[in-house]
């Protein structure tokens, strides 16, 4: 008979997988066979339900592992309670508490507090490539990195690494990034990024510092010509002849342009970089090098242009570019944005500037929603008459129906042109034909026309193009989780009976394993979830032998298997039609609450809320005449710039 498996423990005491086995082990080996195995599991399952919740009870009394009302108790231990005004999820949260607890007043602790609320696009630099998966990677090529200006990291990619190199994916290129900032001992890391703009992804990398000494550079390498990063320069052509010649004593390449398409190096500077890897030049030409300099001479036709670069194993050879991917020139970018500063300008004030969102608003499950969308329409020409009337014409049929609700974007009229205030934003339509709708503006009385915007039809799609019928909210906390796998009840079971094994009309789709069902789903006399052991036969389903019939099952009452015990919530909430709704000063406000409860007694926190420009103020935009809410310009004026504006205002 073959030896349970075991789990070995740190303390060398083993536990064995399934408590079958534990029991296995205290009886004689001569009872095998598939009764024995039967009569051993039924005896076990008392146990395994006592496993499963010493397990679970063991994961809540520690802050890395607790969840929900655990997770609070636990964090309350250190003091940390959960911003009561927004949804945030237990990973945040237990993120958020630990920081809070194991780090002092430092810089580093409020940037990690602030990465919790506004997430790494907020405090860690990061550069992403300008083209979309797929990426075409060759066996061996490389990237080189700089992060935070001390490490150098270089990516080698193979074949392997892929399902298909020359289709690679954006979370394969990515893997690999994490596998050599990993072994490097870097906290810098790469993630795919899906562009809410087209719907693709790409590959992301962020640095390992927090904040402005935080950056990330690409330095070369032959995938980056097909990652692009950023900042390429230019390329050469497919007509593009260079003569390279060799300088022993320097080691030094001198590379001319002699014939062919114009490289246009007009934009490329000393310090730029050179990606050389087109096959046609020689193997010991190739490689990325480091521009030393630079001539440009546009008095010539073809105008003289070359560049310099250091090459010990160079050679003398005049080659012509076969693709503009055989030479091409790139900035080796530093990127240093971040969306929160932190700055101190005593050892008593801290600055710190809070963005006016956060990504921790009301995301939790059974809290919010994303609404299905239906396609952007984009506008032809959209016309104000004084009496406050707005005619659209988009330039495809709308599809919209008197009284819909759409949303107006980015209709901003010329800067010559007065009355632009009050075009964007949400209203209700009156339609006039298939491209053509009205709604009014009654607080801004101006003619105005414009030829730019985007309409966003609100109202509901029906039916949903994907198939999905929601939106939905799932509470975890309810429901059954149910499946498509079903069959009915062939022998009747009496309210109060205890039934080991169910007859039913066909067993053969439900697993051959321990799993749950509900008998009645949907019907007054629902009941479960029961709990049973595998099938007897296909037309036999065994039970868990204490649970009691609450109903009468008569014959012909459904029986469903269900996915699991409790409530099902989708890893992806969105794709099955949830939707969620968020209050956007929530995060900010409980950040900045966070921030005040954490700073010491002494310290005085100046706190700036940053938002990204005036939208959303009222007005925003072109337009500099009229009745106006809001506005973004520059004043030129001299030293009494009051009774300046006040004259120029009185003028218009």
């Amino acid at each position: 008979m073959a030896t349970p498996p075991v789990v070995t423990l740190l303390q060398g005491t083993p536990e064995y997988a399934a408590a079958q086995d534990f029991l296995r082990e205290h009886l004689s080996p001569a009872l095998t066979g598939d009764n024995w195995d039967s009569l051993i599991a039924a005896l076990s399952v008392g146990d395994t339900y006592n496993r499963q919740n010493a397990r679970l009870a063991f994961d809540q009394l520690f802050r890395s592992s607790a969840s929900g009302q655990y997770l609070d108790r636990r964090m309350n231990d250190y003091g940390v309670r959960r911003p009561s005004s927004i949804g945030m999820a237990d990973d945040l949260f237990r993120d958020l508490g630990i920081n809070l607890s194991n780090d002092s007043l430092t810089n580093l602790a409020l940037w990690k507090i602030l990465e919790v609320y506004y997430g790494a696009d907020a405090v860690r630099s990061n550069l992403t490539t300008t083209v979309a998966e797929p990426y075409a990677i060759n066996d061996g090529d490389t990237l080189v990195l700089k992060i935070d200006e001390r490490n150098t990291v270089i990516v080698t990619f193979a074949a392997t690494d892929f399902k298909n190199n020359t289709q690679a994916l954006a979370l394969e290129v990515a893997a690999v990034v994490n596998r050599s900032l990993q072994i490097e001992g870097l906290s810098a890391y790469a993630v795919v990024f899906l562009d809410p703009n087209d719907g693709k992804n790409y590959v992301r990398i962020y640095s390992g510092a927090l904040g402005l000494i935080g950056t990330v550079r690409i330095l070369g390498g032959p995938a980056q010509n097909a990652l692009l990063f950023p900042s390429k320069l230019t390329s050469g052509t497919a007509t593009t002849q260079w003569t390279l010649t060799f300088s022993p004593g320097t080691n030094t390449v001198h590379m001319e342009f002699t014939a062919g398409g114009d490289p246009l190096l007009d934009n490329v500077r000393v310090g730029d970089y050179v990606n050389i890897y087109g096959t046609p030049f020689n193997a010991q030409n190739r490689g990325t090098f480091v521009i030393n300099a630079i001539y440009l001479d546009g008095s010539l036709s073809p105008r003289r242009t070359w560049i310099e670069f250091t090459n010990a194993s160079g050679k003398t050879e005049t080659i012509t570019q076969v693709a503009t991917t055989d030479v091409i020139f790139f900035r080796p970018l530093r990127s240093t944005g971040t969306t929160t500063s932190i700055s101190t300008a005593d050892k008593t004030q801290i600055a710190i500037q809070l963005p006016a969102t956060t990504q921790a608003v009301n995301r939790a499950v059974g809290t919010g929603a994303y609404l299905h969308a239906q396609a952007v329409l984009n506008i032809q020409t959209l016309t104000r008459v004084v009496s406050g009337l707005v005619t659209v014409t988009t330039q495809t049929a709308h599809g919209l129906a008197t009284n819909a609700l759409v949303f107006i974007d980015g209709a901003y009229p010329p800067a010559v042109t007065s009355g632009g205030g009050g075009l964007n934003g949400a209203f209700v339509v009156t339609v006039l034909n298939s491209t053509q709708f009205t709604y009014q503006t009654p607080e801004f009385l101006f003619s105005t026309t414009c030829t730019s915007g985007t309409v966003l039809p609100v109202t509901a799609i029906v039916p949903d193009p994907n198939g999905i019928p929601g939106p939905y909210i799932f509470d975890p906390r309810a429901g059954l989780s149910i499946t498509s796998v079903n069959t009915t009840v062939a022998g009747l079971v009496s309210a109060g009976q205890q039934q080991r094994v169910l007859a039913v009309a066909n067993a053969s789709q439900f697993p051959d394993a321990a799993g749950w069902l509900v008998i009645g789903f949907g019907t007054s006399n629902q009941q479960g979830p029961i709990q049973y052991s595998g099938r007897v036969s296909n037309t036999q389903l065994l039970l868990d032998p204490s649970y009691t019939f609450k109903f009468d099952a008569a014959v012909g009452t459904d029986v469903t298997l269900l996915l699991q015990k409790g409530a099902w919530v989708p890893d992806n909430v969105e794709s099955v039609g949830a939707f969620y709704v968020t209050a956007s000063p929530a995060g900010r406000v409980a950040a900045s609450s966070t921030i005040d409860d954490v700073v010491g007694a002494g310290f005085n926190v100046k706190k700036t809320t940053v938002y990204p420009g005036d939208r959303g103020l009222g007005a925003e935009g072109g337009g500099f005449t009229g009745q106006k809410l809001s506005d973004v310009v520059s004043v030129w004026a001299g030293d009494t710039v009051d009774t300046e504006v006040a004259t120029a205002r009185s003028s218009t």
